[in-house]
């Protein structure tokens, strides 16, 4: 019967109806107050119709359950992001690698906050033990290679930024590459970079005033 009510609630929570969804899992919390899926999929339900205390209280019930719940906890580290609580967001990522100390995923949080916080000394160590864990992460380069950037280290920032990009050819990256080596007045390349995320964002007006700067400065 559970199972049946969870399935009919996460029908719900697919198609956006969250107080519908909220209603069944009241009911699987009446059968069984143990069940940790059903308080964290009721707080989710909350956070998506921004009752944020309402949201905690369901993620707090589940971690009263089991501690050491990471799907919990990772809940509660995306609600304070949302609502800009860095240091209760640092609370739960240090729990999180308390419990999963090798998830390269939540090394890349902790370096996600830490860049927020504009701490990059902090974002570089974090990310760089992501990327022990998970070398072929794009993304995970591309931050390594903006804290690059935001240190001063411009040369290997630009090496990160070319490693992310053979990894994943993305328009974002190819900017950002672009905006080193126009730092460097490395026009030329940096012109070739904006060119190359014209290609795949070719109605993007900041690249496109990025190309003509870079242009002006031949």
């Amino acid at each position: 019967m559970i199972a049946r009510f969870h399935n009919t609630a996460e029908n719900f929570l697919e198609e956006e109806e969250y107080s519908k969804a909220i209603t069944y899992y009241d009911i699987i919390i009446q059968i069984d107050q143990y069940d940790t899926i059903a308080w964290i999929n009721r707080g989710s339900s909350y956070r998506y119709l921004d009752q944020y205390q309402e949201a905690q209280k369901c993620y707090d019930r589940a971690l009263k359950i089991n501690p050491d719940n990471t799907d919990a906890l990772k809940c509660k580290l995306y609600l304070f992001n949302h609502q800009e609580k860095f240091e209760e967001s640092k609370k739960c990522l240090d729990k999180l690698l308390l419990i999963i100390p090798s998830d390269p995923h939540v090394w890349s949080l902790k370096a996600n906050l830490y860049y927020h916080l504009r701490n990059y000394i902090e974002v570089y160590a974090c990310i760089k033990l992501s990327l022990k864990l998970d070398p072929g992460n794009a993304k995970n380069w591309a931050t390594k290679g903006a804290a690059l950037y935001r240190m001063g280290r411009f040369g290997k920032s630009l090496e990160c930024y070319d490693i992310s990009l053979s990894l994943e050819s993305v328009a974002p990256i190819y900017c950002c590459k672009g905006q080193v080596l126009e730092t460097l007045n490395r026009h030329e390349e940096a012109l070739d970079s904006f060119i190359d995320a014209n290609k795949l964002d070719p109605f993007n007006a900041n690249i496109l005033c990025s190309i003509e700067k870079n242009q002006s400065s031949l």
